[in-house]
């Protein structure tokens, strides 16, 4: 079977998706997390898919209802933003830093058994980097590409040197050399297809927190990081509710953690 037919059950059984590019953090381009909180008893519903039609006008990059502390999670570049329109109470917000996709070594195991395997991965005191690229020198031509390649990086190469009119080498030229180097890469992985694991939401404030993220690359599937100022938030997808209690349970009792919240998704704007 070729490499192309692999491709294609893969995402047709959601075992991975189309890799995406998100801009890292430059001047002006700034990403922002804010978690909120729903004024009233009432509208959570209409709330989120209020947020979802602002994802698709690519005014939020990301917008996740909660099932916990906070009842939203959401990304954006925008700075005038405005979320209070919606019934949304700002209790957080944080500069987001360049996110991370892990890449899943423990494919084959059942996520129980990379619990146990996580905890055999050496820890110590570390924290991510945390990067501002200063000023983007990107002119209209790299803008044009990034927009019409940044959700789908599989999108037809010939396609889009039409849509920009320039010629297959300039694309190619511009996409590797001025596009890609100035932008984080997602990969998605899992094994058994997206729908039959749940996600768990992890806020995080750890002294060990680059060895974490490290080790969470013991998992089955792509792990989703995004660093805050002080804290990361994670995306784990389990198999069980009682795995991650168990997995929670050891960091702490480890003393790998000073804090650690757990919320449910209950929808997202990916």
């Amino acid at each position: 079977m070729s490499a192309a037919r692999n491709l294609y059950n893969m995402y047709k059984l959601k075992v991975s998706f189309p890799p995406r590019m998100s801009l890292k953090n430059y001047e002006g381009y700034e990403f922002r997390a804010f978690f909120c909180k729903k004024t009233g008893q009432r509208g959570i519903a209409r709330t989120f898919f209020e947020l979802y039609r602002k994802t698709i006008k690519q005014e939020i990059g990301l917008a996740m209802c909660l099932a916990g502390n906070h009842d939203f999670f959401i990304m954006t570049r925008k700075k005038d933003v405005d979320l209070e329109s919606l019934g949304l109470e700002i209790e957080e917000s944080s500069i987001l830093y360049d996110p991370i996709f892990t890449i899943p070594q423990g494919w084959q195991y059942p996520v129980k058994e990379c619990v146990y395997r996580f905890f055999r991965n050496d820890f110590s005191k570390g924290k991510l980097d945390r990067i501002h690229h200063g000023v983007l020198n990107w002119e209209e031509l790299q803008w044009n590409i990034y927009q019409l390649m940044h959700r789908n990086l599989r999108t037809s190469f010939k396609y889009v040197a039409r849509k920009t009119k320039v010629f297959s080498d300039s694309f190619k030229y511009n996409l590797y050399k001025k596009i890609i180097p100035c932008c984080t890469m997602a990969h998605y992985f899992f094994p058994k297809g997206y729908h039959s694991y749940n996600k768990i939401f992890m806020k995080v404030k750890s002294d060990y927190e680059a060895s974490i993220i490290k080790a969470l690359s013991s998992f089955p599937c792509t792990t989703y990081v995004y660093p805050l100022k002080e804290s990361a938030v994670m995306i784990i997808f389990h198999e069980g509710v009682r795995d991650i209690f168990i997995f929670t349970k050891k960091l702490e009792e480890k003393g790998l953690v000073d804090e650690l919240l757990l919320c449910v998704p209950l929808a997202s704007s990916l």
